[in-house]
């Protein structure tokens, strides 16, 4: 199953900044959803996907990196047993 993660809002940064992806990939602004290298710009609106395992008890990430810094969102699926699963954005 394909997950995408919340939207992120871009700060911190006074001029365009590269941003890339490993694992999954983002879109801007509402935009495709690319793994391909880009920019942002403050304010910029960030989502990560990526795509969750068909194993029990298995973790998925997408690491975007925006000039730099990495953050993570990650899909973990439930165990065999039931339980919750989920994803979340660090």
């Amino acid at each position: 199953t394909l997950l995408t993660s919340n939207t992120v809002t871009v700060s911190g940064i006074n001029a365009a900044s590269n941003i890339s992806v490993a694992g999954g990939s983002y879109s801007i602004n509402g935009a495709a959803f690319t793994t391909a290298p880009g920019y942002v710009n403050v304010g910029d609106l960030v989502r990560a996907q990526c795509l969750s395992s068909n194993s029990f008890l298995t973790t998925t990430t997408a690491t975007v990196v925006i000039g730099g810094v990495s953050g993570n969102f990650t899909v973990t699926t439930k165990d065999s047993g039931g339980g919750g699963g989920g994803g979340g954005y660090n």
